[in-house]
């Protein structure tokens, strides 16, 4: 587990029942590993989305899922997000030499030719430390919650240290993308969304507006939202599904759907 980029929970590892050969060389097996499986797996000319789950901490009262988007010609973003409803330290694993730009919210990783990358929490966490072991290392970033959190981490690459991240920005951009500051109105608990002329993606958001169009979720989701020729297109970029309605000038001019995760909905805007 520790020389994977993985998430983790308190000590527990993934694997579980370690038993070594008869040999006793070294080599063995675990006897209990978790179980994945695929949520949703999705290309768009946008984005590409992916989201999965695995039960390896439901020993301890903890569901996992991790999504993966792939911001096309630009970074990625990786969500590992845990629920549960007692007090859990949470982690994430990144292998690699970093440097920390900004505490434990910014890693970042230059090679002599000033290319490298960066791993970037957009909300913020509480500690990282460096590890290491016959030649690699890595650095785990840590979160003490009292029940459920969420790891939101942008990985950027660039080619020239002139082009990394600037982590002293007020409103950070990278490339055309602003994170936060939005026309949208953002409600949810720790709500986080990435703007461009391509559209916005939105994560832990309940409920959206801008103008007169309203968008209301059933709970709180991951969205990418986007206008063009007077139509509004609506991707789920969640782990569940959602009921999701849309609301243009009052409750007369609004539609109710269930969405899968990776599912997309385009409507007509009300002139």
């Amino acid at each position: 587990s520790m020389v994977k980029n993985v998430a983790l929970v308190d000590n527990e590892l993934l694997g579980k029942d370690w038993t070594s050969n008869r040999g006793g060389s070294g080599f063995g097996k675990f006897l209990n590993l978790p179980n994945p499986e695929v949520i949703a797996w999705e290309i768009h000319d946008d984005f590409d989305f992916f989201a999965g789950r695995h039960d390896g901490f439901e020993n301890i009262g903890v569901q996992y899922t991790r999504q993966v988007i792939f911001v096309k010609n630009g970074f990625w973003i990786v969500k590992d997000d845990f629920k549960s409803d007692s007090a859990h330290q949470y982690k994430q694993v990144w292998q690699g030499h970093y440097t920390y730009e900004n505490g434990p919210n910014l890693l970042r990783a230059t090679a002599p030719d000033a290319s490298g990358h960066d791993i970037l929490q957009l909300i913020e966490t509480d500690s990282v430390q460096t590890s290491g072991r016959r030649g690699k290392q890595w650095s785990t970033v840590s979160k003490n919650s009292p029940n459920s959190f969420s790891f939101l981490t942008l990985i950027y690459p660039y080619r020239g240290y002139s082009n990394r991240l600037d982590e002293d920005a007020e409103n950070l951009k990278i490339n055309d993308w602003i994170v936060n500051p939005s026309q949208w109105k953002m409600q949810g608990t720790n709500s986080v969304c990435l703007s461009s002329n391509r559209g916005t993606f939105f994560f832990n958001v309940q409920q959206l507006s801008r103008d007169d169009l309203e968008i209301h979720l059933s709970k709180e989701t991951d969205l990418f939202v986007k206008f063009q020729n007077n139509q509004v297109f609506i991707h789920s970029i969640g782990t569940g599904d959602q009921s999701v309605t849309v609301r243009q000038g009052g409750k007369k001019n609004e539609v109710t759907r269930t969405m899968t995760p990776g599912e997309h909905w385009t409507l007509e805007l009300v002139k």
